[in-house]
């Protein structure tokens, strides 16, 4: 009897995944067709352990929460590529939400963190004072290799998010060459930062 048992046990949690599969199928098809409720239907099935699988990849609650939505917004626009004779819907989803999180992941890795008060502490008014950044900072030491005038159209772009007819203006050069200097600046700072 205790056989019985076990071997009914097994076929009801078999049926129940074979369920699952078929429904994440169903949906993801409905997505492929524009149904806004297959895309529910997704998220409220995998949300979960989709963001647990994206916050193990990225360490960060609300990064992975980010990551969960950007590749939800992939799988509602690329739905119509998932083909079930490739491999299963799951799968597919999955993938979709770790390859989103290794490219969040790898895009860090290359991000420079500075602290805001570091970069308030380099201006004063309008004037940009790199000599107020501590001198340890590795910021102030890349900055300072730079030439003035790109430096000040680095600092004008990122810091204080003028356009490029703003810094042209205040620089007194023509626009291309005011791209050309932040996108120089740009360029070696990150070496000189790497």
């Amino acid at each position: 009897m205790e056989l019985i048992m076990r071997r009914f046990a097994s076929n009801v949690r078999l049926s129940s995944c074979i369920r699952v599969r078929s429904d994440l199928d169903t949906a993801l098809l409905a997505c492929a067709a524009g149904d806004e409720d297959g895309l529910k239907r997704i998220y409220d099935q995998e949300a979960t352990r989709l963001l647990g699988m994206a916050y193990r990849i990225v360490g960060e609650r609300d990064l992975a929460e980010d990551v969960l939505q950007d590749a939800f917004l992939q799988i509602w626009q690329y739905a119509s590529s998932f083909d079930a004779n490739r491999g299963s819907a799951r799968g597919w989803i999955y993938c979709v939400v770790r390859n989103r999180a290794i490219k969040v992941r790898l895009a860090r890795l290359h991000e420079v963190a500075i602290e805001d008060r570091i970069l308030l502490a380099m201006f004063d008014g309008n004037a940009v004072q790199v000599s107020r950044l501590p001198e340890n900072c590795a910021l102030r030491r890349g900055l300072e290799q730079l030439d003035p005038k790109r430096r000040d159209s680095l600092i004008l772009a990122y810091v204080y998010g003028c356009t490029h007819d703003e810094i042209a203006e205040r620089l007194g050069v023509p626009i291309g060459t005011a791209k050309a200097w932040i996108r120089r600046s740009l360029i070696t700072l990150r070496a000189l930062l790497a």
